[in-house]
């Protein structure tokens, strides 16, 4: 496939000047004679030389495993940045189109979210490489040149610990924090830190809890989207700097959207720069200390609150992607 081999340093027995890449699983024979042939062009057209070989040995990692010990739902912060390209974002939807220096603070921050006793590892759709911590950043960015989807883990069984990181088309991105020593307080913390980290590039942001499914995590997190989908998102990201896919406890939020609310009054808002805006509940507890979600009667009233910012379905007729 396209999976960008990711190259070095590694925490593997394999010698200073050795490479390895990993595969998940293999199939009949020939087939993996053949993915041995496509890595050893790969590290030929590096203007590298030597034996490619293989190692059958089970490789740890705990992402895999720590997924069974920690809650379905975890507190997620969903991020979309601005495009490079607005005119290209449906032609070139699976591409990552966020501009070099957010990019580099993205992955800066991912990279610096491993802790000790974690495994560390970059997965694409062509499988998974374990790397050293310092090699995330780098191999994200190389990564996202060539492949839609990249995600990252760091996990840790005992005690179990989990963060995982989903970079995907259009500027979309979220990330996952999990750590049973903290409170609900210090998740949201975290996201609250990753949401106001480009603000001039960013077009929305929010946290709520849901599966750890990137943004189509939204569609079985509770409460459901008040008659919108992600998809209607995904097939018009112009609307995003604009809209919100719903109300929710804390947001950053652009001029345009808060232009559209109806009376954030009861809110508190804390201007970033760039035209962008902290939106956040005054009782931060009635929307996450419960995994559940907040109180109908909270939620309705938030609703009423943020009015014509919520995406509708009319909303889209009326405001179709610009001609490319």
């Amino acid at each position: 496939g396209n999976f960008a081999f990711a190259e070095g340093p590694f925490e593997a027995p394999v010698g200073p000047r050795a490479y390895l890449a990993c595969v998940s699983r293999t199939g009949y024979e020939p087939a993996v004679r053949d993915w041995l042939n496509a890595f050893a062009r790969h590290l030929e057209g590096a203007g590298l030389s030597g034996k490619v070989g293989a190692d059958t040995r089970r490789g740890d990692f705990s992402a895999w495993e720590v997924t069974k010990r920690i809650p379905l739902s975890l507190l997620t912060t969903f991020v979309a940045y601005s495009l490079l390209d607005r005119s290209r974002a449906k032609i070139d939807r699976f591409a990552w189109n966020v501009d070099q220096a957010t990019t580099a603070a993205v992955t800066a921050l991912v990279q610096d979210t491993a802790y000790p006793g974690a495994t560390t590892a970059l997965t694409t759709a062509g499988g998974s490489v374990q790397m050293a911590p310092g090699a995330v950043a780098a191999a994200v960015r190389r990564t996202l040149a060539r492949d839609s989807v990249v995600f990252v883990y760091h996990a840790r069984l005992d005690p179990p610990r989990f963060d995982r990181a989903e970079f995907n088309g259009n500027g979309w991105f979220t990330r996952v924090h999990y750590d049973p020593d903290q409170l609900w307080s210090g998740w949201l913390a975290e996201c609250v830190e990753t949401m106001t980290l480009a603000p001039a590039r960013t077009d929305l942001a929010f946290a709520q809890y849901a599966q750890y499914l990137g943004w189509n995590g939204i569609e079985r997190a509770v409460p459901p989207l008040p008659g919108t989908h992600v998809y209607h998102f995904r097939a018009n990201p112009h609307l995003l700097s604009s809209f919100v896919p719903d109300a929710r406890g804390v947001m950053v939020v652009t001029d345009a959207h808060l232009e559209r609310a109806h009376d954030l009054s009861a809110w508190t808002i804390r201007p970033l720069g760039h035209g962008r805006h902290l939106v956040r509940a005054h009782d931060l507890a009635a929307w996450f200390a419960d995994p559940s979600g907040p109180d109908p009667a909270v939620l309705a009233a938030a609703r009423q609150d943020f009015g014509r910012m919520i995406l509708t379905v009319d909303d889209i007729a009326a405001h179709p992607a610009p001609a490319n």
